[in-house]
């Protein structure tokens, strides 16, 4: 949203070419090391993988890899508040799908219990460095904080990569000027 006491201006903002190609999820992550649940890289702080109960990670065994959803469950590992709810809720415990853009990232991205957080081929959710690389953050990007506040922090932002595709569209409206 922009807001110019010119409508000239917005007019500009408006017409200004901002499309970019769609980022996929094979793009962005494909090439970090594989980790299981509980597990974390040696060489970076922010791809480490949260410690799933051995229930998550049985759910996401049952659900197909690179996009699937608990709609696949097994009954008898369908959460309570979940029965007869087929439609509620559908992302939570999804797996991105490789070949698509990325979910929408929240403050619970790296939650298999807050959407559809789950790592396309690996039993687990995605990791605060994938999550990172999803919202375009370059890897040498100094997040600073706890786990919890680290993944507040990068499901809040605004994508780099869309500010900068924007940059053209800001400078159109600023080149109008205000009377």
């Amino acid at each position: 949203m922009l807001a110019a006491k010119s409508e000239a201006a917005v007019a500009a903002f408006s017409s200004a070419d901002v499309r970019q190609d769609p980022r996929t999820v094979y793009s962005a992550i494909a090439d970090l090391p594989p980790l299981a649940s509980g597990d974390a890289s040696e060489t970076d702080p922010l791809h480490r993988a949260r410690t799933h109960l051995p229930i998550a990670v049985e759910r996401l065994k049952h659900i197909p890899r690179n996009g699937g959803s608990r709609s696949s469950l097994p009954a008898h590992l369908v959460l309570q508040c979940h029965k007869g709810k087929p439609t509620s809720f559908s992302d939570v415990y999804g797996r991105m799908a490789w070949k698509s853009v990325a979910p929408t990232l929240t403050t619970g991205c790296t939650d298999l219990t807050r959407g559809r957080f789950g790592h396309p081929d690996q039993d687990r959710a995605i990791t605060m460095r994938e999550a990172a690389r999803l919202q375009t953050f370059p890897d040498d990007y100094q997040f600073v904080g706890q786990p919890a506040q680290i993944s507040r922090q990068i499901g809040n932002a605004v994508p780099p990569a869309m500010i900068e595709a924007f940059v053209p569209a800001f400078e159109a409206a600023l080149a109008i000027g205000v009377d």
